[in-house]
């Protein structure tokens, strides 16, 4: 988040003046917003979802030593809550549950995530989501490859194709999602990384 919080500002907050609270919300809620909607499309529930981030800093008010705290413990309070509510709104098919549990709760404290790990793990949501649009052969063998680390030969196998068919696919698949992450905005991650990332 490029927006800064100036220390006056930050210290007005910390003093629980309300001035403070809301040149806050001015300078980051129309930011956390954009960030909501890339994983949650629903307007409604993203200004609401921000409404509660900044309902639950105020709560915590002691826990802040800098802005850049504050930055960060509302953009990972966004991220997790806008991640649950599309689990609970949508239907994964085929894909493995999002499991919350890797995400830890931002409300334990402000530091508990870096911003770039959130960043890293809402990048693998975007790349779950691409996967699950994909033509239902592409979409198995990069499940069965990424996600589950099996070999070309033994996907081919257990497909019942041959290891040719099985690297199209792949391949296939790979370009497909590499230029889903462009649109999305995130660099182009060379094949051998992405297992890392996954």
């Amino acid at each position: 988040m490029a927006t800064s919080i100036d220390i006056d500002v930050f210290e007005a907050f910390l003093r629980g003046d309300a001035k403070g609270f809301n040149l806050i919300y001015i300078a980051l809620r129309d930011d956390l917003i954009y960030h909501g909607k890339k994983i949650n499309k629903n307007k409604q529930e993203v200004e609401d979802i921000v409404t509660d981030a900044f309902e639950r800093m105020r709560e915590k008010i002691g826990t802040f030593e800098s802005g850049k705290h504050i930055r960060s413990f509302l953009l990972k309070t966004v991220i997790f809550n806008s991640l649950k509510k599309a689990q609970g709104s949508r239907r994964l098919g085929d894909l493995h549950e999002i499991r919350l549990e890797e995400y830890p709760d931002p409300g334990l404290s402000p530091m508990d995530i870096s911003e770039s790990e959130v960043h890293d793990r809402y990048r693998v949501q975007v790349i779950r989501d691409k996967a699950e649009q994909l033509p239902q052969r592409r979409r198995e063998v990069f499940l069965l490859h990424f996600f589950e680390g099996l070999r070309i030969n033994d996907i081919a196998l257990r497909m019942g194709i041959t290891p040719g068919t099985v690297y199209q696919n792949l391949g296939y698949a790979v370009k497909d999602i590499q230029k889903h992450l462009r649109k999305k905005g995130f660099p182009d991650i060379p094949l051998s990384l992405l297992f890392l990332i996954l």
